[in-house]
């Protein structure tokens, strides 16, 4: 561990000659590389990993090479993210395997046999896996196929997500300790019973308040009932007087009981007929016109009404003064 650093930085130095010539990348960014390492070596020795390891991963971006890959890897190793560290080491024990650099690939085995046991481990299972159900982990997509796998996470405190269409997202703090083995269980989803948003320019729909609805009806039914008794009311007292105009013509026809004509005797039969008739309908509308008037008394809102309401269509009435015939017509 001692010699690492004297030996990255040659092996720093010498990254713009070792890339093929095919894949050698333009001049600026050649230059701008060696100067991002340049001043990310500085930055490691002085302890500013924080500012060092951007500076190095943007240099191996430009002009990758397996030197500036150790220097990065041991600068996150010593920023302390460990997981991030043991995959640099591994790509750059790759790339000193291709490139038959023997040096760098000691310094990335040793690395490697240093921070392996330290990498913690999370273990993402699902539950009711749904067919576009994502997970993510501070944002990254965590794949399908990594479910149920252990991945090398860094040490500290993630974000775990998990979204589905449809359906409610769960989601959840997450602390890793190094060299900790950890399970997280994602729950089945709930669907999500909640409707979206109005679209722009859509009315939504609303519902009459259910004692608004019930006041509706009841001053209806009110005003039908109402109706309806004072209609019977006057075919009652009609026929109360059809009954005694009758009655009357009946004791011309018939000054005895034992003296009565056939007219006469007709008479007596509609007489009695009308006065059915009569007390039938009184009954009614007297009825009719109590809960009529005991509907709209207690309707609610009655009271603070202000709109004048329509009145149903009235009854329309035809009525006989022979035999009784009573008819009623109406609308409601």
């Amino acid at each position: 561990m001692k010699h690492t650093f004297p030996l990255l930085a040659l092996a720093g130095s010498l990254t713009l000659s070792s890339m093929p010539a095919a894949a050698s990348p333009a001049e600026g960014d050649r230059a701008m590389a060696q100067s991002l390492f340049e001043d990310g070596r500085r930055l490691m020795a002085a302890g500013d990993y924080a500012s060092a390891c951007p500076k190095l991963a943007e240099s191996q971006t430009l002009d990758p090479s397996g030197g500036t890959l150790l220097n990065l890897a041991v600068c996150h190793e010593k920023q302390g993210l460990l997981a991030t560290a043991w995959s640099d080491f591994k790509e750059a024990l790759s790339v000193a395997r291709r490139d038959n650099r023997t040096d760098r690939f000691e310094v990335a085995r040793t690395h490697l046999g240093t921070l392996e046991p330290q990498v913690p481990w999370l273990t993402v299972r699902v539950e009711g896996a749904l067919p576009e159900q994502q997970v993510l982990l501070d944002g990254a997509p965590v794949r399908a196929a990594a479910w149920g796998t252990p991945i090398a996470v860094d040490p500290g405190r993630h974000r775990l997500e998990s979204t589905a269409a449809g359906h409610a997202e769960w989601s959840g703090p997450l602390e890793m300790a190094v060299a900790e083995r950890k399970v997280v269980v994602i729950p089945e989803l709930a669907a999500n019973a909640e409707a979206g948003p109005t679209p722009p320019g859509a009315k939504e729909e609303t519902k009459p308040p259910a004692a608004a609805e019930e006041g509706g009806r009841s001053n209806t039914l009110g005003w039908v009932v109402l109706g309806t008794g004072v209609v019977a009311l006057g075919v009652g007292t009609y026929f109360g007087i059809a009954a005694m105009s009758t009655q009357n013509k009946v004791e011309d026809e018939c000054p005895t009981p034992q003296t009565c004509t056939s007219t006469g005797v007709d008479l007596s039969h509609d007489a009695q007929s009308q006065a059915w008739a009569s007390n039938i309908g009184i009954g009614v509308g007297i009825v009719g016109v109590a809960v009529g008037s005991i509907l709209l008394l207690t309707a609610p809102g009655s009271a603070k009404s202000g709109a004048a309401r329509a009145v149903p269509s009235p009854l329309r009435v035809s009525a006989s003064s022979r035999g009784g015939e009573l008819s009623l017509q109406g609308v409601w």
